[in-house]
C-alpha cells in the first residue's frame, strides 16, 4: 500500500476566514433544514392523528344517524307526489349540466401563455 502524502495549499488569512465562514453557514443551513424536516414530521404525525379521530367520529355519527332513521316512522307518499319530486330532481340535474364553465382560469392560462410568447 502506498503512503499518501498530504498536500498543503497556502491560503491568505482573508481566504481562510471566508472559507470558514462559508463552511459554518453551510452547516447552519443543514441544521435548519434538519429542524424543518423534524417539525414537518411532527406536524404530519399530528395531522394523521387528527384525521384518524375525525374518521372515528364520522363513523359514530353515521351510526347515530342510522339509529335515528330507524326510530323515526317512515313516510309513505302517494305516487302523484313521488313523480313531482322526480321531475324536480330531473330539472335540478339539467340545470347543473347546463351551467357555463368558469372561463376565468382559461383566461388566466391564455394570459400566461401570451406573456411566455412575448418573452421569446
Amino acid at each position: 500500500m502506498k503512503t499518501q502524502n498530504p498536500i498543503h495549499i497556502k491560503l491568505s488569512n482573508s481566504e481562510a476566514v471566508n472559507l470558514k465562514r462559508n463552511m459554518l453557514s453551510t452547516q447552519m443551513g443543514s441544521i435548519r433544514i434538519a429542524r424543518t424536516i423534524q417539525n414537518f414530521n411532527t406536524l404530519r404525525q399530528r395531522e394523521l392523528t387528527i384525521k384518524e379521530n375525525l374518521q372515528k367520529k364520522i363513523k359514530e355519527f353515521k351510526k347515530d344517524i342510522k339509529k335515528v332513521e330507524e326510530l323515526l316512522p317512515k313516510v309513505h307518499l302517494p305516487k302523484s307526489l313521488q313523480k313531482d319530486e322526480d321531475e324536480e330532481r330531473g330539472i335540478e340535474k339539467k340545470i347543473i349540466k347546463e351551467m357555463p364553465v368558469d372561463t376565468s382560469l382559461e383566461d388566466q392560462l391564455q394570459e400566461i401563455q401570451n406573456r411566455l410568447n412575448s418573452l421569446e
